[in-house]
């Protein structure tokens, strides 16, 4: 069986497909993480929050681990049933994608 590895050049670092996917999903969840920490944040200070369509989009949209770390970290939304279900949900979910993915990648 004839198996192409792919690999982009950015900069003057070449990286595969799956090191590209990692960061990716890495970059996500760091970002998410401190979202949920500026809420927390903001909460605590009684400013202006970050709507709770945007912390949960975030969770989807591959930030899960990020989201479920901090909700952890600093006892942030955990009282939410929106939050307590759903993004342990988004978490399992994208870690698995995310296993499948790679070993698509590599086979």
């Amino acid at each position: 069986m004839n198996h192409l590895n792919t690999s982009v050049m950015i900069g003057n670092v070449f990286m595969s497909e799956v090191h590209m996917l990692l960061i990716i999903y890495i970059l996500i969840n760091i970002v998410t993480f401190f979202v949920y920490f500026a809420d927390k944040r903001r909460a605590q200070r009684s400013e202006w929050r970050i709507p709770e369509a945007t912390l949960l989009i975030l969770s989807f949209c591959g930030g899960g681990l990020g989201a479920f770390l901090a909700m952890q970290l600093f006892h942030h939304k955990t009282r939410k049933w929106k939050f307590r279900i759903l993004v342990p949900v988004f978490m399992i979910v994208q870690i698995v994608l995310l296993v499948v993915a790679v070993s698509y990648i590599r086979h």
